[in-house]
């Protein structure tokens, strides 16, 4: 009996493994990885405090997966603390900032705000990158996808990297 337990423990592990990665991935969860990885690939025009700040505007779907990249890495010295802000709170501490279709009324009052701040912004509204958003992201056949509005991270004097720039399915100059 033991040696039975014993032969089909690793196959029972096996199982769980296989059942584990046939479950379809959390959209949530793969935009929060895309938003990490925009934050390591991009440079801020003045040295980074620790820690680094992930703002998010309100309360959105992506909170819980953002909350999970509190204490990650971005560059090589800060962690990254994720805060709820609001459009009346001062965004100056933020390095990035999130926000969602809930705060769609309030894009042209952000952008005047923010106009040359050094935040990146990040959002999964469509037709942001045109108004001033540094990156919109946006699901595409099942896959996210994301265009970068260059012009507005250059006066801002943010660098965005060129692996980054390479990825997006589209990088607005002007």
């Amino acid at each position: 009996m033991k040696l039975s337990r014993i032969l089909l423990t690793p196959f029972f592990a096996l199982l769980l493994c296989v059942t584990v990665q046939a479950q379809p991935v959390d959209e949530r969860s793969v935009k929060a990885a895309y938003i990490y990885n925009f934050l390591r690939l991009t440079e801020w025009p003045i040295p980074l405090e620790q820690p680094f700040y992930l703002c998010i505007l309100g309360r959105t779907p992506l909170d819980g997966a953002l909350n999970k990249l509190t204490g990650q890495p971005v560059r090589s010295h800060t962690n990254i603390r994720v805060i709820n802000v609001t459009i009346g709170d001062e965004l100056a501490v933020c390095n990035a900032l999130y926000f969602d279709q809930s705060q769609y009324r309030q894009i042209d009052v952000l952008m005047r705000r923010l106009m040359s701040a050094p935040i990146l912004t990040i959002t999964d509204v469509q037709g942001l990158a045109d108004r001033g958003t540094m990156i919109e992201m946006s699901t595409q056949d099942n896959r996210v996808v994301f265009e970068i509005n260059l012009r507005a991270a250059q006066q801002a004097e943010i660098h965005i990297s060129a692996r980054l720039l390479k990825l997006a399915r589209h990088v607005a100059t002007r």
